[in-house]
């Protein structure tokens, strides 16, 4: 099966749940899974996931921030931490979406 991953990033803002929403709706009727980074990249540096179907989102438009929670990353911005293991997991998807509230910055140079 395909798989995804989605993070948020940047500080919370509305609609990010709703963004997150359609990003698991939309995978689900093209039977891809979905895969939650939760604390933004500190949760990719340290590959703290949760399985995202149809029944974890459901209501969470209604809910303020993000259900994935939302970090800045210093330690992302260094390279070691970008070539850590658990970073590299995310080859394993397809994609990567990222909901971000920061504006431009650094790529996510992995």
């Amino acid at each position: 099966m395909k798989k995804i991953a989605v993070l948020t990033s940047g500080g919370d803002a509305p609609g990010m749940n709703s963004a997150i929403r359609a990003i698991v709706y939309s995978a689900a009727g093209l039977k891809i899974e979905v895969l939650g980074i939760l604390r933004g990249y500190e949760g990719l540096i340290d590959w703290d996931t949760k399985e995202l179907g149809l029944e974890e989102v459901r209501n969470i438009n209604n809910c303020g921030g993000t259900i994935l929670y939302s970090s800045r990353s210093d330690r992302f911005l260094q390279k070691e931490y970008r070539k850590k293991p658990s970073t590299r997991k995310i080859y394993a998807c397809k994609y990567a979406p990222c909901v971000d509230t920061a504006g431009p910055r650094r790529k996510a140079d992995l």
